[in-house]
């Protein structure tokens, strides 16, 4: 008699928690990445791909993500606070709760996120 075949369940990535400020991913290859609930204060994300990442209430407070590509990423609830934008891509990135109060680097201010208010958003004015 032969054991049934034993099916395992799909690998999922541990979350990146780290705790060390100012952690440098400059430049990473990070799409899809788990950073759910992450102390990522101060972190250089400089150029760095963010694409589809889950940054979901991750604490991202005076981090550098200038140049960072953060399309589609998922920033509800993260704090963006004092954080540099300069020339980040975030089309169709999840903003919902996040707090950009003190953000900078967008040309223009925030009118990029066109539903930015609306999808309660913090410090952020179209």
């Amino acid at each position: 008699m032969t054991a049934p075949p034993t099916t395992l369940p799909p690998m999922t990535a541990p979350p990146i928690t780290t705790t060390t400020l100012g952690t440098n991913y400059a430049g990473q290859q990070l799409q899809r990445k788990n950073f759910r609930g992450a102390k990522l204060r101060g972190a250089n994300f400089r150029s760095a791909n963010l694409s589809g990442a889950d940054l979901t209430g991750a604490d991202l407070s005076g981090a550098d993500l200038s140049g960072a590509n953060l399309s589609n990423a998922n920033l509800s609830n993260a704090n963006l606070s004092n954080a540099n934008l300069f020339r980040a891509r975030v089309d169709l990135a999840t903003i919902r709760g996040a707090n950009f109060t003190g953000a900078v680097g967008m040309p223009g201010g925030f009118g990029w996120f066109v539903t930015c208010t609306s999808r309660g958003a913090v410090g952020c004015r179209p």
